[in-house]
């Protein structure tokens, strides 16, 4: 049924299209000629202005795509670079935060390394300083000793110096003595 209805459509349509393609019968067929050739000019003009205005269009289209290829490639390329000298920034950003990091806690290194050596060697000089302290007092002490046994042999001496006179004396007059005996043999 739709076949029909469409079938019959189609024909009510066309009917007219095809009737208003005949020539009349009361027309002039010179002038139904030059008709005819307007007919063929102007479809062969609007046929032309058609695939002109095509091929315009496509070269348009052509042009622009190239043009917006160039400005997407242009775009793509400076978005590259610029994020290329973006991660470069950042690159050279963490290695200068690593080695301003890495400089200033070698720094706090060798400030404790430094300290710490500071104080061996403050700490070897104040035992160097002790031992040579112990051995000044035990050096002090020594002489106090002997200046206390040469005072008390100087004491001793005193003391003893009126006995060995009296020894001296009493050697002298031994000797004397002896010698007399001596000499009184001997004669």
């Amino acid at each position: 049924m739709k076949k029909k209805m469409l079938i019959l459509i189609m024909s009510m349509v066309l009917i007219p299209i095809v009737l208003g393609q005949a020539v009349p019968e009361d027309v002039d067929t010179g002038t139904a000629q030059v008709i005819a050739q307007e007919h063929k000019n102007t479809r062969k003009f609007v046929s032309d202005e058609i695939t002109r205005q095509r091929n315009d269009f496509f070269n348009e289209m052509e042009a622009q795509g190239k043009e917006y290829e160039n400005k997407a490639e242009d775009l793509v390329s400076n978005a590259v670079w610029k994020l290329g000298l973006m991660w470069a920034g950042v690159v050279v950003f963490i290695f200068g935060v690593g080695n301003f990091l890495g400089r200033k806690l070698d720094k706090r290194k060798w400030n404790k390394m430094l300290e710490s050596a500071k104080a061996e060697i403050i700490a070897e000089v104040n035992k160097k300083k002790a031992v040579v302290e112990t051995e000044l007092k035990q050096k002090s002490n020594q002489i106090l000793a002997r200046e206390m046994d040469v005072s008390m042999k100087e004491q001793y001496i005193d003391k003893a110096k009126p006995q060995l006179h009296e020894m001296q004396r009493r050697l002298k007059a031994q000797q004397e003595e002896l010698n007399q005996v001596i000499h009184k043999i001997n004669l």
